[in-house]
C-alpha cells in the first residue's frame, strides 16, 4: 500500500469515526433545544406547552427576554404539533384549544413584522389556557 492510499484510508476511517462519534453524543445526551422536553405523555405535555405560552405572552420585561421567550414557545408548538395530531386527540376538549391557541400565537410569531397582540387578544388566550389547562388536569 502506497502512502497515499493509506493517508485516502485514514482520512475515511477518521471521518466516519467522527460521524460515529457525533450520532453516538446525540442519541445519548439527546438533541439540543426544548423538543427533547417533550416525554411523551400528553398530559405533562400539554402543561408544559401551557406554561411555554403563558410565559412567552407575559413576558415583557426586556426585549431580548420577550424574543428568547417566544422562539422557545414556537419551537414548543412545533415540537406539540409534531408530535400531538390526529382523531385519537381531535375529541379532547384541551386539545382542541390548545391547537387553536397555538395556530394562533404560531402565525404571530413567524410572521416577519412580529406584530403584538392586542391587551383584549393577549386577554382572550390567556383564558383559553387557563380552560386547556382545567381540561388537562382533569383527563379530557
Amino acid at each position: 500500500m502506497s502512502l497515499t492510499a493509506f493517508r485516502s484510508l485514514h482520512r475515511r476511517l477518521l471521518a466516519k469515526g467522527l460521524g460515529l462519534l457525533f450520532v453516538m453524543v446525540l442519541l445519548i445526551g439527546g438533541l439540543p433545544g426544548n423538543a427533547a422536553q417533550l416525554t411523551g405523555k400528553y398530559t405533562e405535555d400539554g402543561l408544559l406547552l401551557v406554561n411555554t405560552l403563558r410565559t412567552a405572552l407575559t413576558d415583557s420585561d426586556s426585549l431580548g427576554g420577550l424574543e428568547s421567550s417566544q422562539a422557545e414557545a414556537q419551537q414548543v408548538i412545533e415540537s406539540f404539533a409534531g408530535r400531538y395530531h390526529g382523531a385519537r386527540f381531535d375529541k379532547m376538549a384541551s386539545f382542541t384549544t390548545l391547537r387553536t391557541v397555538s395556530n394562533t400565537l404560531a402565525s404571530v410569531y413567524r410572521s416577519p413584522g412580529k406584530r403584538p397582540l392586542k391587551p383584549e387578544q393577549v386577554t382572550r388566550v390567556l383564558t383559553q389556557l387557563n380552560r386547556a389547562e382545567a381540561d388537562l388536569k382533569r383527563g379530557s
